[in-house]
């Protein structure tokens, strides 16, 4: 998280958090939870079996 340039700031940094608190059913948070934007501006490498249901 620290790759991301955070251009909402503290704020935006807030909300995200809220919102992957909120949104994930899990006890731990991964690349696959992430907003789309966030995940595509990391240019991040997500394993396939993270994408298993």
């Amino acid at each position: 998280m620290e790759s991301y340039q955070w251009p909402g700031n503290v704020r935006e940094l807030k909300n995200i958090i809220e919102f992957l608190v909120v949104s994930t059913s899990v006890p731990f948070i991964t690349p696959r939870d992430l907003l789309e934007h966030i995940r595509d501006k990391w240019n991040l490498e997500i394993p396939q079996e993270i994408f298993r249901d």
